[in-house]
């Protein structure tokens, strides 16, 4: 019961940690014989009560990161975050939290501590990085800590709106044609619209 609890609270990898360390903690403690309560094994269930449901995560191509990129390109911001947490695989936290110490312009890496497990981590910074880092610096105001400092600000008052606005980001870069949502340029050509965002917005949520 406790074990399903935590599941429901946390993320999956998050609350697999907490397990794994009571499972651990629990074969050394308790008396020899008495089985271990933590061991039993409890999988994600679908949503309708259906056999357990194996989620398995792909990186994008190449060809969808560039349409990722250029569906974000618009926003500044949003277009800035995508392209760090692209070419570092950072979390979002680490990506609105990256302050100016941490980049390294002569060696061209980022030198920082990750705030999950708190190691140190070198990341090379390539060139659509780069590029970004150096828009922000030239945008840099006195002293200022933070790379970001709106996506740092955004994430610390409102964390939950920063992660919405990068679903809202795939839904519309992965969205698929809708042949009746249609419009005509000024040439006089047919364009097919995009699908709603209300119809697209679930399914990456979910």
């Amino acid at each position: 019961s406790y074990m399903t609890r935590i599941r429901g609270q946390y993320a999956a990898s998050t609350a697999d940690g907490i397990i794994s360390l009571l499972r651990s903690a629990f074969d050394r403690l308790l008396p020899v014989g008495v089985v271990n309560p933590f061991k039993a094994r409890i999988t994600r269930r679908g949503k309708h009560g259906g056999g357990a449901v194996t989620i398995h995560k792909r990186p994008l191509t190449a060809d969808e990161l560039e349409r990722l990129f250029e569906t974000a390109r618009p926003d500044p911001l949003l277009y800035r975050l995508t392209v760090a947490a692209a070419c570092t695989g950072m979390r979002i936290g680490d990506v609105c939290r990256l302050t100016w110490r941490s980049v390294d312009f002569r060696s061209d890496v980022l030198s920082l501590r990750t705030s999950k497990t708190g190691k140190p981590i070198t990341i090379p910074i390539y060139k659509p990085l780069r590029e970004v880092l150096d828009a922000a610096l030239a945008e840099r105001t006195g002293e200022a800590e933070y790379v970001f400092p709106e996506a740092s600000h955004m994430y610390q008052n409102n964390r939950s709106g920063v992660v919405y606005r990068g679903k809202v980001l795939f839904a519309r870069a992965f969205s698929e044609p809708d042949p009746d949502c249609t419009e005509v340029t000024e040439n006089g050509d047919v364009v097919h619209g995009r699908s709603d965002l209300n119809d697209v917005l679930p399914k990456v949520v979910a």
